[in-house]
């Protein structure tokens, strides 16, 4: 069981956001958990929910990443399907990180999970996705999940010639929402990134996916 008790609460950019840093306790250990939401109750909530998720001694290996449905893939031939739709040997535009380069990815498996809470994510622009909280973003820093991710960080999509490329697109916002939602992710043949919505940025599956060379 987790003991989680609130120790900072400031102001966090438009929207009425605020972010909050709980000191949680579970198993004989503590942990600080950051949280980005607009009201208190909210807050200690998502504190709570993301606690039960921590393992005071995690196993080793990766994973975690994943989308709502109707959230838009990029395809091999320049199409777009929501990521739901997605079947075993679908082709998408996937992205290697050992070239910094894209090419045909097939569809090796789609995962289908269920989680009580997401970040929203706004990006300049207006595009909103809404996504796990562990979910990478690949940004000219490298990737970093959603739930930390630095406002105005630069983001990595597919360009123009095979590349990666910085979009002009850029996080506005990140707050968490406590709710249920089902989230799709994908597991792709010798790809560690794919593209999602109008643009088009790069964003993996892997907890700890491998930096992209640009």
């Amino acid at each position: 069981m987790c003991v989680c008790n609130r120790t900072k609460k400031k102001p966090a950019g438009p929207f009425g956001n605020f972010n909050y840093t709980f000191k949680c306790t579970k198993l004989g250990q503590s942990k600080t958990f950051e949280i980005t939401t607009t009201n208190d109750k909210q807050a200690k909530q998502l504190c709570e929910l993301m606690c039960d998720d921590w393992n005071p001694k995690p196993p080793k290996g990766g994973g975690g990443g994943c989308f709502v449905a109707e959230t838009e893939v990029l395809m091999a031939d320049g199409s777009r399907k929501h990521i739901e739709t997605l079947q075993v040997g679908d082709e998408v535009l996937g992205g290697s990180q050992r070239f910094g380069k894209t090419s045909v990815a097939s569809v090796l498996n789609v995962f289908k999970r269920h989680q009580k809470a997401v970040n929203v994510v706004r990006l300049k622009g207006g595009e909103i996705l809404t996504m796990s909280r562990r979910q990478p973003i690949a940004t000219s820093n490298g990737p970093v999940q959603s739930s930390h991710i630095v406002l105005g960080s630069a983001l990595a999509s597919a360009g123009s010639q095979g590349a990666f490329s910085i979009t002009h697109s850029a996080i506005e916002s990140v707050h968490a929402e406590a709710r249920e939602a089902i989230l799709y992710s994908l597991e792709l043949d010798d790809a560690d990134y794919y593209f999602v919505g109008d643009a088009m940025i790069a964003v993996s599956c892997d907890t700890e996916p491998p930096l992209i060379k640009m």
